[in-house]
């Protein structure tokens, strides 16, 4: 009997013990953050107790829509985050750790995480494992710029500035830790780092990578320090493995605003920027490299100046335009920034028709082999709208010496600048040339269908022709209301006609309404729409337009990251430049 106690009371003792055993390893909630942090001090589990931490706090960021700010969040942060940080900082070689630990401090969103954030920028190059860190660590700064107390700014600055320098090649890593950082000052809007940014950006051309560049131009933009408009010129005409970096630096010279960057773009204009006549030597000197275009400097400034409609630059382009020894391209570009400065500047409108009229003159003779130089000035005519340049194309048109079939293209060409100037009066004689031609077209073809490739997309122009003019058909010449409801036409050449008529004839009493209409159209499905409705209430708003800056605002942020939408957001942000300079 005393056997068979002894023997219940080991049995008892035995279960007592794994019962005791069994709960005090359920003390420890594996759920529990706080269980995994106290394991991070013991080197044997360090690893383990991350990657468990790293789990958790995936599992609980997902289940809040990815928002940091989700109470359940802040809770795994409040418990675990400065500890992941220490851990992080404390062990700079354990790579393996590290890669858990750098995305939760990276999602975070937290400034708790800067600290160990900023440690990870002095990576080891070579080292995949170390640069992945150090991307991840850049990436985490920029996602949290808006969060960064100004306590903590200069630091992160200095080693987002310094971590460029130090991200040197091409390899993917390196270029995204200076994408990465570049597109992060910028959102810091730190002016501290202009001077760094604009070295980048001014690198000759043996040191350019085309992703470096861009964000470097897109974050002096944003930044919008004049000290950054040299290198943004200088990027102007950055061609790197056939990808340029001219829209991004074009913008940001818009956001930067005409008083900074028009000077500069005049001296450049007239061959005096030794930095991108340095560029354009380098070019030359390239072995077995394409030649530099002629009059590529002209050309591209002049493109440029078209998006400021300065006063400062219309002698300057004229110049471009009467001379007799610049290229075609030159003055074409020249014409084009000085037609878009008459809708702008009304003052300057009557010196540039004459100066349009000219070099539409210049070369009436047609050639069968080089073209009709006229018509690249017509283009230039149409933009700007002015009666007087109606009779100037008709007379062109009526022209005895081009009413054969083998000129039909360049009457064609000149009858679509006659339709985009055309008033209600003109309607008569648009149907006679337009019929003329497409009798000529048809007679070819009805002859020889083989041409049928060539015709076609004629006749199919002459169709769009025809709804261009249906809007002055409908509207008399002064009816503003009209053009409003033309506006909301089924083709797209008519919309486009209606915004057109708009700025070129609204009274200034009935400006406000035509200015609401086309706002309303700016979010138009075809991109040439919104282009035009755009450089309508550009000529409409000498003075500025908080309205529309607000409503292209909008428009941006409602398509953001919709590809098909970039080219309109571009145009978008450049005339918010014109519009924001004039208000000042």
């Amino acid at each position: 009997m005393r056997r068979k106690n002894l023997l219940a009371r080991a049995t008892l003792t035995i279960a007592l013990t794994m019962t005791s055993g069994a709960f005090v390893a359920g003390c420890e909630n594996e759920a529990d953050p706080k269980t995994w942090v106290k394991k991070l001090s013991e080197p044997s589990r360090r690893t383990g107790a991350m990657v468990r931490l790293k789990k958790i706090f995936d599992e609980t960021l997902a289940g809040a829509n990815q928002d940091t700010n989700n109470p359940r969040v802040r809770a795994f942060l409040d418990s675990s985050l400065e500890a992941v940080a220490r851990t992080f900082i404390a062990n700079a070689d354990d790579n393996i750790m590290r890669k858990e630990a750098i995305e939760i401090l990276s999602l975070s969103q937290d400034p708790r995480a800067i600290d160990a954030l900023l440690s990870a920028l002095t990576f080891r190059a070579g080292s995949q494992d170390s640069e992945r860190i150090a991307l991840r660590a850049v990436q985490g700064l920029k996602s949290m710029a808006a969060r960064i107390p100004d306590a903590q700014k200069a630091s992160v600055i200095q080693g987002l500035v310094a971590v460029i320098d130090r991200a040197q090649g091409n390899n993917g890593n390196m270029m995204q830790i200076r994408f990465h950082s570049l597109t992060a000052l910028g959102l810091l809007h730190a002016t501290a780092a202009v001077d760094s940014i604009a070295r980048v950006l001014s690198r000759r051309l043996a040191d350019q990578e085309i992703s470096t560049a861009r964000a470097a131009a897109d974050a002096l933009g944003v930044i919008g320090d004049p000290r950054g408009v040299d290198a943004l010129v200088y990027g102007l005409f950055l061609n790197v493995r056939a990808q340029n970096a001219f829209p991004h630096c074009q913008r940001a010279l818009a956001r930067i605003g005409a008083q900074h960057a028009v000077p500069k773009l005049l001296a450049t204009l007239a061959g005096q920027n030794t930095q991108v006549n340095g560029l354009i030597t380098e070019y030359g000197n390239i072995p077995n490299g394409p030649p530099v275009p002629e009059g590529l400097v002209k050309s591209t400034t002049a493109d440029v100046l078209r998006e400021f409609a300065s006063p400062d630059a219309v002698q300057p382009l004229l110049a471009l335009l009467n001379s007799t020894t610049e290229s075609e391209n030159v003055r074409a570009a020249a014409g084009e920034a000085l037609a878009y400065t008459a809708m702008a500047l009304p003052a300057q409108k009557p010196a540039i028709v004459q100066a349009l009229h000219a070099a539409f003159n210049r070369d009436r003779n047609p050639s069968a082999e080089t073209g009709w130089s006229a018509l690249t000035f017509a283009s230039k005519l149409s933009l700007v709208g002015d009666p007087s340049s109606i009779p100037l194309v008709t007379a062109a048109l009526n022209n005895r010496g081009i009413q054969d079939f083998q000129y039909a293209p360049q009457r064609a060409g000149l009858l679509l600048a006659f339709a985009s100037l055309a008033r209600h009066n003109d309607i008569a004689l648009f149907d006679r040339i337009e019929g003329d031609l497409r009798r000529q077209f048809q007679n070819a073809l009805n002859e020889d269908a083989s041409l049928a490739r060539d015709i076609r997309p004629q006749i199919a122009t002459l169709d769009k022709l025809r709804s261009v003019v249906e809007v002055v058909r409908t509207c008399n010449d002064g009816d503003t209301a009209c053009y409003i409801r033309a506006l909301d036409g089924q083709s797209t050449e008519s919309v486009r006609k209606a915004a057109y008529m708009l700025a070129w004839t609204t009274p200034e009493a009935q400006r406000a309404s035509a200015i609401t209409a086309l706002e309303a159209k700016l979010n138009h499905q075809d991109l040439l729409v919104r282009r035009s409705i755009m450089v309508a209430i550009d000529a409409l708003t000498p003075s500025g337009s908080a309205s529309t800056v607000t409503k292209l605002q909008e428009l941006i942020r409602a398509e953001e990251g919709q590809e098909s939408k970039i080219l309109s957001h571009l145009w978008a942000e450049l005339l918010i430049g014109r519009l924001r300079s004039r208000a000042h």
